[in-house]
């Protein structure tokens, strides 16, 4: 019953400020939000609960140092072992909702779509869940020319981004991603890439030692724990996963960069050319995402690098489905965008269901010291 009131408060309150004609609701936005925050923070039993315990409760936390000065500062304000979690929560949150109060207007619709999928997947892994947050943050220094400092503010936030979680390791290219000739060759180098990963992904003893090797000559020791095989045939589903996403970004491309309207808009006002350079930026980084294929064949631990782009992807699609303006505009190719986005999500949201229901969509939904 948990799950049907989580989801039906979210949507309500998409579906009053639709009743409203409110456009920028930042009301609503706001209580969708601490409705995640609450609902993250709260959360007392899950795989990875224990673990962040001991992690808050033992001394300096030296293995990612990012990480422990979150949890000393989180000491000094008076967080104890049982409610640190809601300062991480807070702490994520409100770095990704900054980007998306600045470029979306469909809000509350966006924590709706996020609050499906990977949400219940980052009340878990709260390290990676830091590092998305930061990304999705600082995406907006490489996009908007207002920044005049931008690349560095970029790489800035992904050091603080690896001292938390190694993985923010694969978001440092993204500086290289915002030139504009690597849009316009975007399908050449796919073309050449793909028989590239193929040949690694038929070849994983080769992806496994490279693996190793890159663990044993530098710092990255626990890039050991994912260097052996732990998939069989899932590694397709995940295949399925990128490619799928890939394809929504370039069909949402394909609408942004045809309506007319919009290119005028972009031409007139600031805040709608950084929405339209958003739209193409992500159709380079979903390109790039490309690269990790052979990863996850690997192991599946690697697929959190794709799964910390979907908040991304979908302000993408939201920019697009609302023609930049307060309302879902939604002519037949924006309602197949949309079906698209929502199919992704819950066919997620269903292996979600099927991998970990007991131990992760259950336990966080109805074991929550705040209720």
């Amino acid at each position: 019953m948990i799950h049907f009131l989580y989801f039906f408060t979210l949507l309500s309150l998409y579906v009053s400020r639709r009743l409203l004609k409110i456009k920028k609701d930042r009301i609503g936005a706001a209580v969708a939000c601490l409705i995640l925050v609450l609902i993250m923070g709260g959360q007392r039993d899950n795989p990875d609960y224990i673990i962040y315990q001991q992690i808050f409760s033992g001394p300096f936390y030296s293995k990612d140092p990012g990480f422990g000065v979150i949890i000393q500062i989180l000491k000094t304000l008076g967080f104890t072992v049982v409610n640190f979690r809601l300062g991480i929560a807070l702490i994520g949150l409100f770095l990704m909702s900054i980007t998306v109060f600045r470029l979306v207007d469909n809000r509350v619709l966006f924590y709706l779509i996020y609050g499906i999928y990977p949400f219940l997947y980052d009340v878990v892994q709260a390290r990676n869940f830091l590092v998305m947050s930061i990304l999705v943050f600082s995406v907006q220094f490489l996009i908007d020319p207002s920044f005049k400092h931008g690349r560095l503010y970029f790489i800035f936030a992904m050091l603080i981004a690896i001292s938390i979680q190694k993985v923010a390791i694969a978001y440092v290219p993204f500086v290289l991603l915002t030139n504009t000739q690597i849009l316009k060759s975007r399908k050449q180098m796919l073309y050449l890439g793909i028989p590239v990963i193929v040949f690694l992904a038929a070849e994983h003893g080769f992806v496994i030692n490279l693996v190793t090797s890159i663990a044993t000559s530098s710092d990255l020791t626990e890039l050991n724990n994912y260097s052996t095989l732990n998939t069989r045939y899932g590694w397709l589903f995940f295949w399925a996963e990128q490619i799928f996403a890939y394809l929504l970004i370039v069909y949402a491309n394909k609408i942004e960069q045809s309506d007319q309207q919009i290119v005028a808009l972009a031409n007139e006002s600031p805040i709608d050319a950084v929405k339209l350079k958003f739209v193409s930026f992500m159709l380079i980084v979903n390109t790039y995402s490309f690269v990790f294929l052979p990863l996850f064949i690997l192991n599946q631990n690697y697929t959190r690098i794709i799964r910390n782009l979907i908040p991304l992807n979908i302000i993408a699609v939201l920019i697009v489905c609302s023609r930049h303006q307060g309302e879902l505009h939604l002519t037949k190719k924006r309602v197949i965008l949309m079906a698209g986005l929502a199919v992704y999500q819950l066919v997620l949201l269903y292996m979600l269901f099927q991998g970990y229901q007991a131990s992760i969509v259950d336990t966080t939904l109805n074991n929550n010291w705040l209720w």
